[in-house]
């Protein structure tokens, strides 16, 4: 069993700053952290701002271990960020896929998920595609395909190989998932795992999934409800973004996040009530848009003092 004494830091790099694309959501921020390691350039594959969910490729500079971001050093754009979302194929009537869940580099293809943000209809049951190549610039793209039967929820996230030494009893070359996506009625309530092969990737026949580990809300919330406080090992707050198997052990780390505050903050009091009512009305004023807004009568003088004020604001030189 690896336990996070197990762990040791290496060390950190930073990404590139700026745009490296036709928009600017091609970017480094703000990403949705699908990851993908290339062994023939020794590189990462990286996806871009969540908005669009572009790909690109950086390379790995040296590793430093410092406090002082200035001491990092920044790795180089190989190749600048290209759409892949856009290009999907979908076979039902579901709606498309606006998030990218997970990438991984096999013979010389990017193996990629796609899963809907919002998914409160009849659930996807499709989740991954996979590309013509390794170049950006002209590869094309065949997907979303089906993987099982439980769903693009449960599947259509964090991907990795299998070691060689665990095919053969685990059935497979490739373990794929998804993680407490919202929605939990169509997803996993705690770390999922499937063994399947990318090889059976078809946009005509579903590729066959084998489950290892899953959590199905309301059925066996055995590591956390969906409302818990900590101590808990699950709940609303609880994202995994990676996975992979420790070689030479019989561990799996996940790797992700959880809150650790209680799971809600409670109703607003009096102070936090005037704070949401200024917010609105200023929204109000400066869009120029009339609304009625309902005041508590003991904040009805102080509220219309604000809106005055912001008003003339408004329409005062240089506003």
């Amino acid at each position: 069993m690896v336990t996070q004494s197990n762990l040791q830091y290496w060390g950190a790099f930073r990404v590139p700053n700026g745009q490296y694309g036709s928009d600017n959501h091609a970017i480094f921020s703000f990403t949705s952290g699908a990851i993908a390691y290339n062994p023939a350039h020794n590189s990462l594959f990286l996806a871009s701002h969540v908005y669009d969910n572009y790909i690109a490729e950086i390379s790995i500079p040296s590793l430093v271990n410092s406090t002082n971001l200035d001491s990092l050093n920044t790795a180089t754009v190989l190749q600048p960020f290209a759409s892949v979302l856009d290009k999907l194929q979908y076979n039902d009537s579901s709606d498309p896929a606006n998030e990218l869940g997970g990438l991984m580099v096999v013979n010389g293809q990017l193996i990629g998920t796609g899963w809907v943000y919002y998914d409160a209809g009849t659930p996807t049951m499709f989740s991954h595609f996979y590309t013509s190549s390794l170049n950006l610039a002209i590869m094309s793209v065949v997907g979303l395909c089906q993987v099982g039967n439980m769903g693009g929820g449960y599947v259509g996230g964090y991907m990795c190989p299998v070691p060689s030494n665990w095919q053969g009893d685990l059935g497979a070359p490739y373990l794929t998932g998804l993680y407490a996506t919202n929605i939990s009625s169509r997803t996993s309530c705690g770390p999922a795992a499937f063994g399947f092969n990318s090889s059976q990737l078809s946009s005509s026949q579903a590729a066959a999934a084998i489950p290892y580990v899953y959590y199905q809300t309301q059925i066996h919330p055995t590591i956390g409800e969906f409302n818990s406080s900590p101590p808990t090992e699950f709940n609303c707050t609880a994202q995994i973004g990676g996975v992979l198997f420790v070689p030479g052990t019989r561990s799996i780390l996940y790797f992700g996040s959880m809150g650790t505050g209680p799971f809600c903050y409670g109703e607003p009091g009096p102070t936090q009530r005037v704070s949401l009512i200024v917010m609105i009305i200023a929204t109000v004023v400066k869009a120029n848009i009339h609304w009625e807004v309902s005041i508590p009568p003991k904040y009805g003088l102080m509220m219309l003092t604000i809106l005055l004020l912001l008003k003339m604001a408004q329409n005062s030189p240089g506003k």
